[in-house]
């Protein structure tokens, strides 16, 4: 092209504009809008033949925090220790250590009088429980639904021994655990007292070797030993176990 200038001509040559490089998004903040601040940007970019900035990533949203509910602490509650011998009120007594169901005695002259004396066997040699220990006490137990239940027993010398209790610590009372032995009088019935006779108690253990002799437990002093089954001892029941 020319051009005059003054008296002569200049010849101007025009460099040929470059060619535009693929029109970019004027968003150039990524946020999904183009302001006018982006519009001149782009258009600045163009007419000078640079690409537009790349679009600067939008920013990661910070999650919003949750709150998290409070949980109420549940509340634990400590179970009642249960004794280990229960008075069940009905004249027995519960071992919960053993599972075993004991006939209280009495001193009313009933059926568990504590001053009651029995055999082991009628006639001596005979080993057999035929004494009044089976035919007189168990039996009358068990014939009168004592406690509510009929399956009264001897106790063995094993299940005997679990009521001992050698730290009794009363002069000349019987060496049993305390349910035992509690506000015996002379007149009280088993709902009103729990008595033991400072003494020996048969149990159902006979003795291999011997068999006309069986084994007893002493309340007196805590030992063991063999008597003949015809010999009178006293007795107390039990019921469960084995």
């Amino acid at each position: 092209m020319w051009r005059p200038v003054g008296a002569g001509l200049i010849a101007l040559t025009l460099a040929p504009r470059a060619t535009l490089a693929q029109p970019c998004p004027g968003d150039l903040n990524g946020d999904g809008a183009v302001t006018v601040n982006e519009i001149i940007v782009a258009v600045s970019a163009s007419l000078n033949g640079c690409p537009l900035p790349s679009p600067t990533p939008p920013a990661e949203a910070c999650p919003t925090p949750t709150a998290t509910p409070a949980t109420t602490p549940t509340r634990t509650t400590t179970p009642t220790a249960v004794p280990r011998f229960v008075d069940n009120g009905d004249g027995t007594i519960t071992d919960h250590t053993t599972g075993l169901t004991w006939a209280k005695q009495s001193d009313d002259g009933g059926v568990n009088d504590k001053d009651a004396l029995y055999t082991w066997t009628a006639t001596h040699p005979d080993g057999r429980p035929t004494g009044t220990l089976f035919s007189a006490y168990v039996a009358a137990l068990n014939a009168g639904r004592f406690g509510g239940h009929r399956d009264w027993r001897i106790p063995t010398d094993g299940e005997l021994r679990t009521i001992l209790d050698p730290a009794t610590p009363r002069p000349g009372a019987p060496l049993v655990a305390a349910p035992f032995n509690e506000d015996c009088r002379p007149g009280c019935s088993v709902t009103q007292c729990s008595c033991t006779t400072a003494n020996s108690y048969w149990t159902a253990t006979t003795v291999p070797q011997s068999t006309d002799r069986a084994w007893y437990v002493s309340f007196n002093n805590g030992v063991t030993g063999t008597a003949l089954k015809v010999q009178e001892l006293f007795g107390r029941a039990v019921r469960g176990g084995q």
